[in-house]
This record gives structure tokens, C-alpha cells and sequence, in this order.
């Protein structure tokens, strides 16, 4: 009884797994153009930011480095903002609170990657179900076909079996783009992180310099 019942999902089972791949796929290219989107926006032109940012920090002018960093909309402006609003409390809390407000925004930046990595991962397996569904159904009609079908009998068979092959194929297509996608990703969010530690370092030096430097004209007075 049970095995019937199992024989009837996989008659209509194949072709429901090529739709939910497609879905699947439709999905995927969704978060990815929604994901290029926003890295497009808001991440920073390092090198106009950079030579802006050190104009004001090596002057000592903290409050100019805030103006630039206001007037950026990209996340590491935003990231490092947050960090200089600290920076009368020394190097050890700004180092504290970049680390908190790099962990806080990494869901921000990470969005979507994974959903596009559990895609990659798992949409060749729902490929080869699909074909698993489809192979089942092909040997049940082989069953029952009669002798005088014969040759005729096979040949729906193999046809059913390249037909179920598709599900396979089509998993894999829709994997590779999501791996790909995926990779690019998370390279994009890594490289945001590594450009606030950089503008944080830049800061932290500077601001370090003119602490030095107002303790050694302290000293002269």
C-alpha cells in the first residue's frame, strides 16, 4: 500500500522538482542582483576616501575626518564613524568597539550568501531526486509492459530515463551560478572589513600621534 502510494508521487514528483529548481534559480538571481546592488551603493571609492580621510587625520582635525566620513554613503564610512565616536576613550576601547560594529553590520553584508551557498550546495542533489522520481516511473511501466509491447516498451523507457536525466542537469545549472555568486559575495563583504580595519588603523595612528604630540608640548611648557 505504501509503496503504491510512493509510485504515485513519482509519477507527478519529476516534474514538480524541474519547477521548484527554476523557482529556486529565479530566487537565487534575485538575491544576487539585490546583493550587487547594494555593494554597488554603498561601498567606499578607497581611493578617494583615503587620501580625504589622512588630509584631516594628520592635521589633527578629527572633527573634519568626521565630515568626510559623514558625506560618504558607503558602509565602511558608516563603520568607521561609529568607531571614531569613541576615539577620546584610547586605542584598546576603539579597537573593542571596531569589533563590535564589524560582528554588528556582518549580517547587513553577509545578507543572501546563505541562501546562495545552501543552493549551490544542495540544488544537484534536488537535480538527481528529480531523476531518481523519473527512473522509478520508467521501470514501473517497464513492469508493466507486456511481451508483445516488447521493443516498443523499452524504447519508453530509455526515453523516460534521458527525460529524468534532465533534473540532474538542471540542478548542476543552477548551482554553478549560485557557487559563483556565492564566492563573489563573500569576497565583496570580506573586502568591506578589510577597509574599515585600514581607515580604523589610519585613525588610531593619527590619533595616537597627536596625543604624543600634545604630551611632548606639554612637557616643553
Amino acid at each position: 500500500m505504501l509503496t503504491e502510494r510512493l509510485l504515485e508521487v513519482a509519477k507527478v514528483g519529476g516534474e514538480w522538482v524541474l519547477y521548484g529548481l527554476i523557482l529556486i534559480s529565479i530566487l537565487s538571481i534575485a538575491v544576487t542582483a539585490e546583493r550587487l546592488y547594494f555593494f554597488l551603493r554603498h561601498s567606499a571609492k578607497m581611493e578617494v576616501l583615503v587620501p580625504a580621510l589622512m588630509f584631516k587625520v594628520t592635521k589633527g582635525d578629527l572633527e573634519g575626518a568626521e565630515q568626510v566620513l559623514k558625506k560618504d554613503n558607503s558602509e565602511e564610512a558608516r563603520m568607521v564613524l561609529r568607531v571614531l565616536e569613541w576615539r577620546l576613550d584610547g586605542r584598546d576601547a576603539l579597537r573593542r568597539i571596531l569589533d563590535a560594529v564589524v560582528l554588528e553590520r556582518r549580517p547587513i553584508l553577509e545578507k543572501g550568501t546563505i541562501f546562495l551557498g545552501t543552493v549551490g550546495n544542495n540544488a544537484p542533489f534536488i537535480g538527481l531526486f528529480g531523476t531518481v522520481l523519473g527512473v522509478v516511473e520508467a521501470f514501473e511501466q517497464l513492469g508493466k509492459g507486456t511481451s508483445a509491447e516488447g521493443a516498443g516498451s523499452m524504447d519508453g523507457v530509455m526515453s523516460a530515463i534521458s527525460e529524468a536525466l534532465i533534473a540532474t542537469a538542471v540542478g548542476i545549472l543552477v548551482a554553478i551560478p549560485a557557487v559563483v555568486a556565492y564566492n563573489m559575495l563573500a569576497r565583496r563583504a570580506q573586502r568591506v572589513e578589510e577597509n574599515v580595519e585600514r581607515l580604523c588603523n589610519i585613525l588610531i595612528a593619527n590619533i595616537e600621534r597627536s596625543v604624543e604630540r600634545g604630551s611632548r608640548e606639554g612637557e616643553k611648557k
